[in-house]
């Protein structure tokens, strides 16, 4: 990588100091770090004494020059041994290399293969910047790669205390958590679940028996300093203020649902767990009509993250559904961007017979399903495979229009988006009945032993309201693997 510029300093006794000329690089004068150096490790933090360990400025005629002085007297360890110091400046990282006296060449030629380097990259100092100083700006965590510093194999045990404390942990926090369907999708890309909140009581007994520990409680009424720490903040706030069709049937605009605000309860725990990623799920009306204020009310108040947003499609990441849900992720050191489709012609997309194939009457939640009267039968025998409510007579028909309305599914294609499949009557692909709980659950994608607790509306709410788990595991690789590579970007080859 091309340098701005280096120079050669005296190893002193005191620690580290040098200033430079900050044009051309990203290092914002006056801003305050500290370097600190534990167990033979560099690791920076966030500076909480203006008065000692900073990077500061220096005035030299009349511009200033951003400062290092690393008072620490540990700083030097790593360099026992070396007289002088090469430091180089990059556009966004710093490197300091320490060399013996009797092979420092004349006009800063540094040749010495026996060397020892520190580096203090991008992540590290956009790490060490404080609440109010924020050192690097408008970056994408791709923009670094043209920045990676390999450290030699004999740095290791120098800086691996360092790499342990700055990687991003795979903990989460799940909150609107529901019956889990989200946090499972996480959970089996390796993410551990450290804490969950969820305000209705059936869902919680479902959560607990298929995943673990949760809290049921209204999240207006939870405080945060209650919840553990982890850098990962996942949930569905209630959909109901943004689906068109939930509007319609209130005759009201989303603004004035009583669910409207609950999305400031997420940017609350945000803000106050201080995480360094998030993800909100909800529905496609989410980022239409009014409710798009939604959407400016995040970049507003959270705009500090990084954000990609869109909407997914579940059947083209794999699932059984044609379910789209709107996504927004925020990151603090670096973008995520959404998953790409993985399928994209649709005569590719699995279906519903792959889903129901190994369904019998012994599994959990089988029986589960709403038993009809003998008029609703009646109309159901005359929709086909894939058919709805327009191929019933209509001297038998109600005045339901939407074309969900007594939807029979086709074996041999995707399954329509199941929300509260009961109200529109969605029908067995060649049974005259709804679709059971369990069936619905297999055309979410979850596996035939996760089991539903509840009355029986309580339990088709629960699949209906769940994400997914094609498209929750989509969501959960692309934050993995930009977790991984933005460690790996902080410790490359050092672990």
């Amino acid at each position: 990588m091309k340098y701005i510029l280096k120079k050669k300093i005296k190893k002193s006794s005191r620690g580290l100091t040098f200033s430079f000329d900050s044009d051309g690089t990203l290092f914002d004068i006056g801003n305050h770090y500290v370097v600190d150096i534990k167990n033979q490790s560099i690791i920076i933090l966030p500076s909480t004494d203006k008065d000692s360990k900073v990077v500061s400025k220096k005035r030299v005629g009349c511009k200033d020059k951003a400062l290092f002085d690393i008072r620490n007297k540990r700083t030097l360890t790593a360099f026992e041994g070396c007289d002088y110091l090469e430091i180089i400046v990059y556009k966004e990282a710093i490197k300091v290399i320490g060399h013996k006296d009797n092979v420092i060449n004349a006009k800063d030629k540094f040749t010495s293969e026996d060397q020892v380097e520190v580096c203090f990259d991008k992540n590290y100092i956009l790490k060490a910047a404080g609440d109010n100083n924020v050192l690097i700006n408008g970056l994408s965590f791709s923009d670094a790669s043209d920045y990676q510093v390999d450290i030699s194999k004999n740095d290791k045990d120098i800086i691996a205390h360092a790499i342990e404390s700055s990687k991003i942990p795979m903990k989460i926090v799940s909150i609107f958590s529901g019956a889990g369907l989200f946090d499972y999708s996480f959970m089996t890309e390796g993410f551990n679940i450290v804490f969950a909140l969820e305000k209705d009581k059936d869902a919680c007994e479902t959560y607990r028996h298929n995943i673990g520990p949760i809290v049921n409680q209204d999240i207006r009424k939870f405080d945060t300093s209650k919840v553990p720490k982890a850098d990962i903040l996942i949930g569905s706030p209630p959909c109901t203020a943004h689906s068109r069709e939930r509007c319609n049937y209130w005759r009201q605009e989303p603004d004035k649902h009583k669910d409207y605000t609950l999305i400031d309860e997420y940017i609350r725990f945000v803000k106050n767990l201080d995480v360094k990623l998030f993800v909100i799920e909800n529905v496609p009306g989410f980022f239409t009509h009014k409710s798009n204020s939604i959407l400016s009310r995040i970049k507003q108040k959270l705009s500090e993250y990084f954000l990609d947003y869109g909407i997914i499609n579940d059947a083209e990441m794999g699932g059984f559904q044609i379910r789209k849900r709107a996504i927004i992720i925020g990151s603090k050191y670096f973008k995520v961007k959404l998953p790409a489709p993985l399928i994209k012609d649709s005569r590719n997309f699995k279906t519903v017979g792959e889903a129901l194939a190994d369904i019998s009457s012994c599994m959990p939640n089988q029986k589960d399903y709403s038993h009809s009267s003998p008029l609703v039968k009646e109309r159901m025998k005359h929709v086909p495979p894939g058919g709805n409510i327009k191929d019933i007579p209509e001297y038998l028909r109600t005045k339901a229009t939407h074309s969900n309305a007594y939807k029979r599914l086709h074996l041999s294609k995707p399954c329509i988006t199941l929300t509260n499949y009961r109200k529109p009557i969605t029908i067995h692909p060649t049974e005259n009945r709804i679709i059971s709980v369990r069936e619905a659950a297999a055309l979410s994608g979850l596996p035939n032993n996760y089991r539903f607790y509840g009355s029986l509306n309580s339990k088709q709410m629960q699949v209906g309201n769940g994400v997914p788990i094609a498209l929750g595991k989509s969501i959960a690789k692309t934050i993995k693997n930009s977790i991984i590579r933005f460690n790996q970007k902080l410790a490359p080859l050092y672990t």
